[in-house]
């Protein structure tokens, strides 16, 4: 498309904008400074258009100028491009899961807990289960990170487990059909001594304040009296999550 006809599609995309969505791009442009520099800016486009030695994308160009625009915000501002933007989605919205909170003890998968109306809970397994064995291979003494690579997978895709529980002579065979599952941001929650709990919070997903709630009930219980709640390593998230988090901890009016 010719640089020209490019930017007047561009402009149109503008006014269909304040129409449909209602930008304000009146009042975006409308100081004499910021006009002057749009009109510099589209004209450097056009002239890179028809004159640089190289032809080059119109759209690189303008998500590279977005992207020099928002680094002059902060750090944690950026625009995401489709494929990073579906993978976060996934990430903070969910995936794939058999729906338990677990923890690896003595070399076992120990099921902290169970998501109610989840896979597991549909097949009757319980907080204290331990899984010994994934599609026909041990799972005994494999790390944590390994156990979320195997469990998680394609919504309605089943994974073959064995379970071991007291009382049990021997572990039962259970074929667990994956569900779309809110994404875990707590897989650790345990009493580190009488009175002292832990929780690791992984990031700030859409049922990560769920999350919390259920995991201070199950310590509480456990006669928690403090808590520690780890942040390390978290990437961050959904912004009212987090505050949603904070107003367990914070005073209503406090920053």
């Amino acid at each position: 498309m010719h640089a020209k006809r490019f930017l007047k599609v561009i402009i149109i995309l503008i006014f269909l904008s304040i129409i449909f969505v209602g930008t304000d791009v009146f009042g975006i442009f409308s100081d004499e400074d910021t006009y002057t520099k749009m009109k510099v800016f589209t004209e450097i486009l056009s002239d890179i258009k028809d004159y640089y030695v190289d032809e080059k994308s119109s759209v690189k160009l303008l998500d590279s100028a977005i992207g020099g625009m928002l680094k002059e915000l902060d750090p944690h501002s950026t625009l995401l491009p489709p494929e990073r933007s579906q993978s976060m989605d996934e990430r903070f919205q969910g995936f794939g899961g058999i729906g338990i909170i677990f923890r690896v003890i003595d070399e076992k998968i120990t099921i902290n807990d169970v998501f109610s109306g989840g896979p597991c809970d549909k097949l009757g397994l319980m907080r204290g289960d331990k899984i010994v064995e994934i599609e026909g291979e041990s799972a005994i003494g494999i790390a944590q990170e390994d156990v979320v690579k195997k469990l998680k997978g394609i919504p309605g895709t089943g994974v073959d487990v064995k379970v071991e529980r007291p009382g049990w002579a021997e572990p039962r065979p259970f074929t667990i059909i994956r569900e779309r599952i809110p994404p875990e941001s707590i897989y650790y929650m345990f009493m580190l001594n009488e009175e002292i709990g832990y929780i690791r919070m992984e990031s700030f997903t859409r049922t990560t304040v769920e999350e919390l709630d259920r995991a201070l009930k199950i310590l509480s219980e456990q006669n928690m009296k403090k808590l520690i709640l780890d942040l390390r390593g978290n990437p961050g998230g959904y912004l009212p999550i987090s505050v949603g988090v904070s107003d367990r901890f914070l005073p209503g009016g406090k920053k």
